[in-house]
């Protein structure tokens, strides 16, 4: 993905330059390689195609097929021709895009992002407090004082008469529990990892009211309210990744043992087998 638009049509069209030579240097005729590339060089000129672009494009072209993708993510540009498609560079596409969420949180606003690697979208439900304020507003009358925000985070600036001066977190506290209980709507049946992004002070308030049982230890700190969804998920993922990367090298640990019990297999037609019968526990 470029800002400019004749940009990639341009290395494009250098790349398929790469490709014709080869396959002449493959052993294939001239007139042949044009046919073959024919589907190809017709992107070229195709000013539909160009104008829903991604981050990365994938070509496969035989003289059976032609299909290509669009990608969330880019990798180095690449020519390969050979007897089958060389799919490396799209795995990490299906093996490292668990779903992970990112709770932000601030006195004025709350946003749940559903999360992979490369996509993000908002799911907050609509029982969750939109604000503290509106969390708070059907609080009996005593226990209420006034606030404005200012400030990095939306620190609270509080005026009120004979209020202790713990009020501060037992408001945010029952903000927090009035939120977890709307989050129960989206991730009752989850086990993905939750990551709290917010201000320093807010990160322990908010793990005193929590009840989701997957929340990570480490969040993101700072006020998120200036941060768009695709911001606060390159963030959480700098911090979940590890996470499954780790879950990864665990049932790879898991696989070594089990295949010297006879309990796994690399064989694929036994694996099929297994998994018809429902007996597969993890696929790589």
């Amino acid at each position: 993905r470029t800002g400019d638009i004749e940009q990639d049509p341009i290395r494009l069209k250098n790349l398929i330059r790469e490709a014709e030579g080869q396959l002449i240097d493959y052993g294939l005729g001239a007139s042949e390689v044009r046919g073959l590339l024919k589907p190809a060089q017709e992107l070229l000129s195709d000013s539909y195609f160009w104008q829903h672009k991604a981050d990365g494009l994938s070509i496969f072209l035989s003289a059976e097929t032609f299909q290509y993708y669009r990608f969330p993510y880019s990798f180095q540009e690449l020519v390969v021709t050979a007897e089958r498609f060389h799919i490396n560079p799209l795995i990490p596409l299906f093996s490292e895009d668990g779903i992970f969420y990112v709770l932000a949180l601030s006195h004025n606003q709350v946003r749940l992002l559903q999360c992979t690697r490369y996509h993000v979208w908002e799911v907050t439900p609509k029982s969750v407090p939109a604000s503290l304020a509106e969390a708070l507003k059907y609080d009996q009358p005593e226990k209420q004082h006034q606030f404005h925000t200012t400030g990095p985070g939306g620190l609270a600036i509080h005026h009120g008469h004979g209020v202790s001066k713990d009020y501060d977190k037992v408001s945010i506290l029952r903000y927090f529990q009035h939120v977890d209980r709307g989050l129960r709507e989206v991730l009752s049946q989850e086990h993905a990892p939750l990551i709290i992004a917010a201000v320093d002070y807010l990160h322990p308030i908010y793990r005193e009211a929590n009840t989701y049982h997957h929340l990570l230890d480490e969040g993101v700190k700072g006020n998120p309210d200036g941060l768009n969804g695709e911001a606060l998920q390159e963030q959480g993922w700098s911090i979940v990744g590890p996470y499954f990367e780790r879950g990864r090298v665990e049932a790879l640990d898991r696989y070594r043992e089990a295949i010297a019990r006879g309990m796994a297999t690399s064989d694929v037609k036994q694996a099929v087998l297994a998994a018809y019968d429902g007996r597969v526990s993890t696929l790589f």
